[in-house]
């Protein structure tokens, strides 16, 4: 019997280019038990292993951590081709898978189960695979996928599936509770696309059972109507030019240059306006005729007051100030002699 391995209390997990096994030849394996708090990496050939290899029974696979990522061919497997095989247990909060596989595989009996769960994310790219395969005329093995608030990714065209096929015995059975599938479609056997099979060679195919919780992305939409307006019920028959009712026909009125003609049966005139041009008399013909043509009125001339330079100023008998000329000096000498008077005593100090 092969001895168990245990890890815990780790912080992260890297196997790179490298494997954690535990095995046997003929008797029973171990158990492999992993706990990781943030995260485990797989990464190229190797992994972590439980097998058996010569009708030996592989005991079974445990794992619990926050990420998992098996990428580069890396896998987690418990496998006995000849013998039965154990069970894999992942608990992870996200679990990614590029070029990466987790596998079961048995030739014995009803073993190699997986079991997914906690998740929110799973992802499948570039050919990956969870599976759990029977060989000879053992029972494929059973894939338990529970994570309700999880979405579970792949890429249609990159081959990645999840199987529970077998050989000669019967398929096995995949119960998928999850939000949302996307990029992975069932389908009753393998294909190059992304597949979620339960196929068995020669006996009968298994079942695959995927729950998404009710939830429908098409239920909510209202189909749309093919018409949206019914354009016969919302033009008036009277408005037909064709329609012969030319007597009952409605009309725009248009002002403006340019624009729409007075009525749908005229052609439009580029020319309408708001109001006709006015043109001058046809018996005027040049301007000579047009001055004459305005009628004169005579007036009596009128003598305006010749304009006279102020050369001073002065006080009217009001007390204003009148600007005066050398001419109005000379007719009152006095009331000029007065303001200066009166401009001296105002600029002498007291």
């Amino acid at each position: 019997m092969g001895g168990g391995i245990t890890l815990r209390n780790l912080n992260t997990l890297e196997v790179l280019n490298s494997e954690i096994s535990a095995s046997t030849a003929t008797g029973q394996a171990g158990t492999l038990t992993v706990d990781a708090r943030d995260s485990v990496l797989l990464s190229g050939e190797g992994g972590l292993r439980v097998q058996a290899t010569d009708g030996g029974q592989a005991g079974n696979l445990e794992l619990q951590t926050g990420t998992l990522r098996i990428e580069d061919g890396a896998e987690m497997s418990v496998s006995s081709r000849s013998g039965a095989a154990g069970n894999l247990f992942v608990d992870a909060d996200t679990i990614r898978l590029n070029d990466g596989s987790i596998r079961a595989e048995t030739g014995v009996g009803d073993g190699g189960n997986i079991t997914l769960q906690g998740f929110t994310l799973l992802s499948l790219n570039n050919g990956s695979t969870i599976s759990a395969e029977a060989f000879g005329t053992a029972t494929g093995g059973n894939i338990t996928i529970v994570a309700p608030d999880s979405f579970i990714i792949a890429v249609p065209v990159e081959n990645s599936d999840i199987i529970a096929n077998a050989d000669a015995g019967n398929g096995g059975v995949i119960d998928i509770t999850t939000r949302g599938i996307y990029g992975l479609q069932f389908r009753p056997e393998l294909t190059p696309l992304s597949d979620i099979t339960a196929n068995s060679n020669t006996g009968q195919s298994g079942t695959v059972n995927i729950d998404t919780l009710g939830i429908d992305p098409s239920r909510g939409l209202a189909e749309l109507p093919t018409s949206v307006v019914d354009a016969s019920q919302q033009v008036a028959q009277g408005c037909s030019a064709r329609g012969g009712q030319v007597d009952n026909l409605g009309e725009f009125v248009v002002t403006g240059r340019g624009g729409l003609p007075p009525n749908p049966l005229e052609p439009h005139q580029s020319n309408s306006g708001l109001t006709g041009l006015v043109t001058l008399d046809d018996t005027i013909d040049s301007e000579d005729d047009a001055t004459a043509a305005l009628p004169i009125i005579d007036a009596p001339a009128m003598e305006l007051p010749a304009i006279v330079e102020a050369e001073a100023w002065t006080l009217d008998a009001q007390g204003n100030v009148v600007l005066v000329s050398e001419t109005a000096i000379a007719a009152h000498p006095a009331t000029t002699d007065a303001v200066c008077l009166q401009q001296q005593t105002a600029t002498q100090p007291h």
